[in-house]
């Protein structure tokens, strides 16, 4: 696969690692040549493997790339990658912010790391109480 890159044949290096249950290896090679990046056919197959193999990071940071806000927030939920959903949403949904800011807030609790819950909730409840006030 990667001799088949070196070699210039990017094309065949991609269906390689698709074949080979590699979406990962997929996504950083089409992100790495953006022309790749307007055959949405192509585009699509590899962000379907990345979902399917719940690499939910590495699918947000594709849709950040197509310019897809909506899609690539919600692959970072799906990550967990709470931070990188919130930066998004700010510039695209703001309307999403708080229930973002609580789904992490509750997803640390769950965790058990509480003293980052608490910081959370109340970044929650303080940007509740902006938007009432404004």
């Amino acid at each position: 696969m990667q001799i088949r890159v070196k070699e210039g044949d990017v094309n065949s290096g991609l269906e390689l690692y698709l074949r080979s249950n590699q979406p990962v290896m997929a996504a950083k090679l089409l992100m790495e040549n953006p022309s790749l990046l307007e055959d949405e056919a192509l585009v699509e197959r590899v962000s379907v493997a990345l979902v399917k193999n719940e690499v939910f990071d590495k699918a947000g940071e594709l849709f950040e790339e197509l310019q897809q806000p909506q899609r690539a927030v919600e692959c970072y939920r799906r990550a967990k990658a709470f931070a990188k959903a919130i930066h998004i949403a700010r510039g695209s949904f703001p309307e999403e912010v708080v229930s973002l800011e609580e789904e992490w807030a509750q997803w640390l609790y769950d965790e058990g790391n509480f003293d980052a819950a608490i910081n959370h909730f109340l970044g929650t409840f303080l940007t509740l109480s902006n938007l009432l006030l404004t």
